[in-house]
């Protein structure tokens, strides 16, 4: 089942958030229906990203150095999205993972996209389930 993603930007055209259908069951004020493929490309190096008039546009430099959206997860949100199946490949490949990464995933209840261990969780996961599940099972929470 294909699920619908959603942004909201701010008056600059810079990405505030980011929601799926199959995840949030209430969108907020402003959010607009975007495809999954200019959802995945916007979510990386989203500080040099902006809409404008219906487009993403890739500024050469951001006007203002702008951090970007932090995704946060929650740990359990990722094993509720998963499939029986998805869950026994995600905690083999995590069994398998370095002891650092491992621990600081099982230690962890909220995956932040803006640290270092991020992209390797992204990569395994995504080496697991296929990097387009991955970004799904890593999207943000609600909170």
């Amino acid at each position: 089942m294909e699920t619908t993603k959603y942004a909201v930007v701010d008056q600059d055209g810079r990405a505030t958030g980011f929601y799926s259908s199959d995840i949030h069951s209430e969108l907020p004020e402003g959010a607009f229906e975007i495809s999954h493929e200019v959802w995945a490309d916007w979510i990386v190096d989203n500080g040099r990203k902006r809409w404008v008039d219906g487009t993403l546009v890739v500024l050469e430099e951001p006007e203002v150095p702008v951090q970007p959206t932090v995704i946060r997860t929650l740990k359990s949100d990722i094993w509720r999205r998963c499939t029986d199946e998805e869950a026994a490949l995600l905690d083999a490949a995590l069994d398998a993972a370095p002891a650092r990464l491992r621990r600081l995933f099982n230690d962890s209840q909220v995956i932040e996209s803006d640290k270092p261990e991020y992209q390797f969780l992204l990569q395994g996961i995504g080496a697991a389930v296929g990097a387009e599940r991955a970004l799904e099972l890593l999207a943000a929470s609600q909170f």
